[in-house]
């Protein structure tokens, strides 16, 4: 059976209850969850609760519905470190805007140029710019 690529990504199946079912789940458009970055979070205590039932390890429904609760309302020292990674996102876009404007290619360093007739076009003559 052939997949047919052009088709959108989509997260994994709901039922899937296994690590890699939430890896998938949790994922972007580019692919599943890395392992190396589940493996980050739950050493910093901020990956999601997993049930051991013999052989197998799941991540429960209600778990992994905490987990996102979790994430999206974070507290305490997390919510410190969410809001000091906002600061340093807003201040690194502030210093690029300020070199891109001060840059001599930027758009705004740009003169119009002058329209030209079709006739000038059909001359050959060169379009000059504007002052």
């Amino acid at each position: 059976m052939v997949e047919d690529i052009s088709a959108p990504w989509v997260p994994g199946n709901p039922n899937d209850r296994s690590i890699e079912g939430f890896r998938i789940r949790h994922g972007g458009k580019r692919g599943a969850m890395s392992r190396k970055f589940y493996k980050t979070m739950k050493d910093d205590g901020i990956g999601p609760r997993e049930t051991v039932i013999g052989n197998l390890t799941i991540i429960t429904v209600s778990d992994e519905l905490a987990w996102e609760q979790a994430r999206a309302n974070p507290t305490g020292t997390e919510a410190e470190i969410v809001a000091k990674r906002r600061e340093w996102r807003h201040k690194r876009a502030v210093k690029a805007g300020k070199a891109a404007a001060a840059s001599p290619k930027h758009i705004s360093k740009r003169r119009r140029q002058k329209k030209m007739s079709p006739a000038q076009e059909g001359a050959g003559l060169r379009k000059y710019e504007g002052r």
